[in-house]
């Protein structure tokens, strides 16, 4: 298997990931464990970005470090803004729910939270797709 080909399966990987992640938070917000909802929507768009990241060979090792590369892909153009928006806000969330024993968001927020994580997801798997494509044009 070749560089690119062990590159796709593993962008692949991260997707499916993402996926795993997504479920959880569909689960969470429905046994009202909003708090996990929240997280885990995050570490599904966390996931989904990445997949797209790896697939164009780049690695961050940190979750400031995804978002700073993400934010790239929105200044290129590659990536519409409201996904870069979606990104932070879900960081900010997950930093809040995870860390802060007094803040606490409730049902809506978690739902809002489960839904932009999957329009995100939906948009990853897109892009996921065009790039692999386009990888596979430019050989």
């Amino acid at each position: 298997m070749g560089e690119k080909d062990e590159r796709e399966k593993i962008a692949k990987a991260y997707l499916e990931k993402a996926r795993e992640h997504l479920k959880a938070a569909r689960i969470s917000l429905e046994h009202g464990l909003f708090r996990d909802a929240i997280s885990r929507a995050y570490y599904s768009v966390y996931s989904a970005a990445y997949s797209v990241l790896y697939l164009l060979g780049k690695t961050p090792k940190t979750h400031a470090g995804l978002r700073t590369s993400f934010g790239l892909l929105v200044r290129e153009g590659i990536v519409e803004v409201n996904y870069g928006k979606i990104l932070s806000k879900l960081y900010e969330m997950r930093e809040t729910s995870d860390y802060d024993p007094i803040s606490f968001y409730g049902e809506e927020e978690a739902r809002q939270a489960v839904l932009d994580a999957e329009r995100f997801l939906l948009r990853m798997e897109k892009l996921y797709e065009e790039m692999r494509g386009k990888l596979d044009r430019e050989g």
